[in-house]
């Protein structure tokens, strides 16, 4: 009984958590980190997506510019565009290529007309040269402007037709 009417000591041990200035220095950091983080991540997605873009682009334009020039170089006859002249549409032998509604498209004989270009991609500014000599096979410039997204580039091709 006489032990506990005698004052008890109190052994001060450091308090756990965090100060207010603390916390506050802690707000201010992250409020200056997060949108730089953020910023970051958004420029890396943006930039995935219009490299994404870049290679798709390339890739259709490559395949509809190969087509074209390999259809010329097996071509017999270039009827359209003149001699000298440019034209938004080629003709060589039965075969017409021309743009439609931004695709590439390309007609054989009676053939129903096909897209050469996918659905998803943007042609405009299709230009054909003819800038054969008199007396010689052939030369055809092909010029077109393909886009996709925000990504949109000018595509150069030329090819001559083979001599029989």
């Amino acid at each position: 009984m006489i032990k506990n009417l005698l004052p008890t000591t109190y052994h001060l041990q450091p308090e756990k958590g965090f100060t207010l200035i603390e916390v506050l220095i802690y707000l201010a950091v992250m409020a200056v980190v997060v949108p730089l983080l953020l910023n970051l991540f958004d420029v890396t997605v943006s930039s995935g997506a219009l490299n994404r873009e870049m290679r798709e682009s390339r890739a259709e334009a490559s395949r509809a510019l190969q087509i074209m020039i390999q259809m010329v170089r097996n071509g017999s006859e270039l009827k359209k565009p003149a001699l000298g002249a440019g034209a938004s549409e080629l003709q060589i032998d039965d075969k017409r290529f021309f743009l439609e509604s931004g695709q590439i498209k390309i007609e054989e004989g009676a053939a129903a007309v096909q897209p050469l270009t996918a659905a998803g991609f943007l042609v405009s500014d299709l230009q054909f040269s003819n800038f054969s000599r008199f007396g010689t096979a052939g030369l055809v410039t092909i010029r077109f402007k393909i886009k996709r997204g925000d990504y949109e580039k000018i595509y150069y091709g030329a090819a001559a037709l083979r001599r029989n």
